[in-house]
């Protein structure tokens, strides 16, 4: 991974962790609405609370529960595509398909709804939904890998199936599909953020960049301010893991191992 993306995520860590550490500054009833100053670098919200502060912790909040949906989205997704690979065309790849494209064919609002019904946390909806195209990304790697003559002199060699798909196929498709996987960040960030502006994010003492823009849509253009920070860290993150991605791509050099 370029040096970069390593700056990136260092700085990104440290300003969220800066925020966590730091005491909260006490809002006042006097300072509503202020505009950037020297007291509030990006001005105060309708409650007369820092909009930096909260913009960071937004973030951080946001930032972590994406990485937790990516993280568990793709270690099912890992598991259902080695399945996937090792059972090709038969039933157990059947019915992930299966299982997969019935999940997707809901509009992703009415499982949101259904899951606010019955009182589950989104978190568990976006890894619902997340793992799927993981699993079909790297179901077709895996598969299509597998008819390369490295793994059929493998095969000859003697060596089980499922010995050759991990020790010899997978380390050749990681390195390919991880960009892909890492790309899928921003839009799971988009995603959370979309849900907590739906109402159904974490609880109103926590912020996060959804409920901040929620709660921010009434005061309109009027003060930007108040909402524009936590719009401009989405679009900077997306940018951001999106060059990352491309760099990635680019250093990649692809080398069969077999």
């Amino acid at each position: 991974m370029p040096k970069a993306a390593y700056a990136i995520l260092v700085s990104a860590a440290l300003l969220v962790a800066a925020a966590a550490v730091l005491p909260a500054p006490v809002p006042h009833a006097d300072r509503i609405l202020r505009p950037p100053s020297g007291s509030a670098v990006f001005g105060t919200d309708a409650l007369g609370r820092d909009v930096c502060y909260r913009t960071v912790l937004g973030f951080g909040y946001t930032f972590g529960q994406a990485a937790i949906v990516l993280g568990a989205s793709l270690l099912i997704g890992l598991i259902a595509a080695v399945i996937s690979a090792l059972k090709f065309q038969r039933w157990p790849d059947r019915l992930i398909v299966v299982f997969a494209e019935s999940l997707r064919s809901y509009p992703a609002l009415l499982l949101v709804l259904m899951f606010a019904a019955v009182g589950a946390p989104p978190i568990y909806l976006l890894i619902l939904y997340f793992w799927i195209p993981i699993w079909r990304s790297f179901r077709f790697e895996l598969t299509s890998q597998q008819r390369e003559p490295y793994v059929l002199w493998m095969r000859l060699m003697g060596r089980s199936g499922p010995l050759v798909l991990l020790t010899e196929v997978f380390p050749n498709v990681l390195p390919r599909t991880m960009p892909y996987v890492v790309g899928l960040l921003s839009e799971v960030i988009a995603a959370q953020a979309a849900i907590e502006f739906l109402g159904f994010g974490p609880d109103i003492e926590q912020p996060s960049l959804g409920r901040i823009l929620l709660e921010s849509g009434q005061v309109g253009v009027s003060a930007s301010w108040v909402w524009m920070p936590s719009l401009l860290v989405l679009v900077i993150t997306a940018l951001s893991v999106t060059w990352v991605v491309r760099r990635y791509r680019r250093a990649i050099k692809w080398v069969p191992i077999g």
